[in-house]
Order: C-alpha cells, then structure tokens, then sequence
C-alpha cells in the first residue's frame, strides 16, 4: 500500500472538515434557547449534536472528525484513555454515542465521566479502579487521559471532568471538542490548569447569530 503525501493527506483532512461544515446550515442542529451558563450568565442558542448523530453518513464524518483530531494529538503525546463525559443535564448523551466506534478505530481504551453521580467511585465507568477496604484504589495513576466532549460553551463541564479523573490519578492536559463558543470560552482557567482544548469548529456568538438559523455563516474551522 503507497501512503499519501503529506500534503495530500492534509488537503483531504481539510475536506472532511469543510464537508461537514454545511451540518451547521441544517434546521435543527443550532437551535435557540435562553438558558443559563454554569457561569451565572445566559445564552440564546445551543449546537445540537445529537439531531446529526441520528443518520448514519453524518454520524460517520463527524466520528471521523473525532479520530483525526485524536489521532493528530496522538502523534505529539502519548494517550491511555479517552473520557467521554455523560452530560450533566441528563437531556442528551452527545457524543458518549461515537464512544465505541472512536475507541475501536483509535486502539485506545475508553471511559464514561459521570460528573451527576452522588457517589464518587461511580463517576468513572471504567473496570480500572476498584472500591477497596482502604476506600477508592487509584488505578487510573499514571495514566495519559483525554477528555471528549460535544461541545465546550465556558468548558466548565469539562474542568469538573478533569477534577475527577486527576483525584483519581490520571494526568489530564487535553480536552476535544467538536465546536466550542470562543466568545464564551474560559481560556484563563485553562490556561492556569495548563489544559489544552482542541475543537473542529468554533460558533459564533448570540448576537450574531441571525434569525433564521438557515442563514448562519460565520461558522469558523479550526484545522
């Protein structure tokens, strides 16, 4: 088998990325809400990745997305597991759907971060730990973790992720994300946490967004 030039490989990297940009113009995957922020503010709209997930050519590109971004920082560190995150509204599972078919095509394990579990050692489903007589056993010490997330607004839910898996031993420095709000992003958190966040796409503010969610274009890709 010839392997692809580089620059080629780049070019049909991007063209997934721009190919599934167009999922962002369909009725139903931004959809308007005023909602509270973990923050103490509000928003006007939200990305629904679940709506795209239902079919089948949409749900394997933007898996695809996932895996190359996971891939691409596969190259520069090393990672033991991937933490997808059960969203705490309980509304949706986002992209805890993709989890098999991501870990599959990686090689790397997979986790499910539950951030609503009262109970600790139930916040990390994964047969890595175990509940002992001494309390919790850390045997997720040593271990690279990235985090995988739908979408990041402040990326608070993803920070409460990583508390959780770094008091269970595991180093995290990266989260994934599939589209984060910039505008909203709490980037001098990440910063002081030395954590990194990677995402394909980034949505524009409230107060850009334009009545008829059919007419957005200010959409940004991040690759």
């Amino acid at each position: 088998m010839r392997l692809l030039d580089s620059r080629i490989q780049r070019s049909v990297d991007r063209d997934i990325f721009w190919r599934a940009r167009e999922f962002f113009l369909e009725e139903g995957a931004l959809k308007r809400s005023e909602h509270g922020l973990r923050v103490g503010s509000r928003d006007g709209y939200y990305f629904d990745i679940d709506y795209l997930l239902n079919d089948p050519i949409k749900c394997q590109l933007i898996s695809d997305i996932y895996i190359k971004l996971i891939r691409n920082l596969a190259r520069k560190k090393r990672i033991d597991l991937l933490a997808f995150i059960e969203k705490a509204s309980g509304g949706t599972i986002g992209v805890l759907r993709l989890a098999g078919n991501i870990s599959i095509a990686t090689k790397i394990p997979n986790a499910v971060i539950r951030p609503k579990k009262d109970i600790f050692f139930e916040r990390v489903k994964i047969p890595f730990f175990a509940r002992g007589e001494m309390g919790i056993k850390r045997g997720l010490g040593g271990l690279s973790a990235v985090i995988v997330t739908d979408h990041c607004t402040t990326g608070r839910e993803a920070l409460i992720a990583q508390d959780i898996l770094c008091t269970l031993g595991a180093e995290v420095s990266n989260v994934i994300s599939y589209t984060v709000r910039s505008d909203k992003f709490s980037k001098d958190e990440y910063n002081k946490r030395g954590v990194t966040l990677t995402s394909a796409y980034s949505l524009p503010p409230s107060n850009e967004m334009p009545k008829s969610l059919l007419e957005i274009g200010s959409i940004a890709v991040n690759y």
